[in-house]
């Protein structure tokens, strides 16, 4: 089959990976000039650890492993520990793996097959129901699947089932991540991250205040 990928992402490679291997004409289109890297760690846990060992892919993955939720700890105004993030309670299990976006991304690049095609710089611009998309570089194409793996405001499903007011709820949780300055520790590197306004930061996720902060290891 003729198949279309929107968007080269963890998802589009994904699928571009399984369906190049398994002898599909695949072609991906990335509105971005390169990959788009920058991002949260990735959890490969439950299910997608055999999912990823099926695809080939696990020896790459635990290669890349980091460990910064196990490294994580609370510590108080002085800067001594006080708990540590309970990752035997938050993880599926003990085989989970986590890493760094870009090196998943770059292990799913690297691992899609040479017949697949990737245009960066392109998207769809307009789709029909029967599977005719032009693309904003000018070029047009005829596909039997078309998938879109472009985000959580896909591009693809507002052309086919209309603006995302209809299918998107706010759920009322904000969720922010800041870069903060390198401190050293008796622990190592750790980049530590304050609530200044801990009353509506906490009760924005429905939790009480305290003094505390958390320090991650510096990656």
């Amino acid at each position: 089959m003729d198949i279309l990928v929107s968007g080269a992402g963890i998802a589009g490679l994904a699928c571009a990976l399984e369906l190049g291997t398994r002898g599909h004409a695949v072609t991906v289109v990335e509105s971005a000039p390169h990959l788009r890297t920058a991002g949260t760690p990735i959890d490969i846990r439950g299910d997608a650890i055999g999912i990823a060992e099926k695809m080939g892919l696990l020896a790459s993955i635990e290669a890349r492993r980091i460990r910064m939720s196990e490294q994580t700890q609370f510590v108080d105004s002085s800067g001594e520990p006080v708990a540590a993030l309970p990752v035997t309670e938050i993880g599926d299990s003990d085989d989970d793996i986590e890493l760094l976006r870009e090196d998943l991304l770059h292990i799913l690049a690297g691992a899609v097959p040479d017949s697949v095609t990737v245009r960066f710089g392109d998207s769809i611009r307009a789709l029909s129901e029967d599977g005719a998309a032009q693309l904003s570089s000018g070029h047009t194409g005829h596909y039997d699947v078309v998938i879109g793996a472009d985000g959580q405001h896909s591009a693809v499903r507002r052309m086919v089932f209309g603006p995302d007011s209809r299918y998107t709820k706010h759920l009322g949780v904000y969720f922010a991540l800041a870069r903060t300055p390198v401190r050293r520790t008796p622990w190592g590197p750790m980049r530590s991250t304050t609530f200044p306004t801990e009353w509506q930061a906490c009760s924005t996720m429905g939790a009480k205040p305290s003094s505390s902060f958390n320090s991650v290891p510096s990656l």
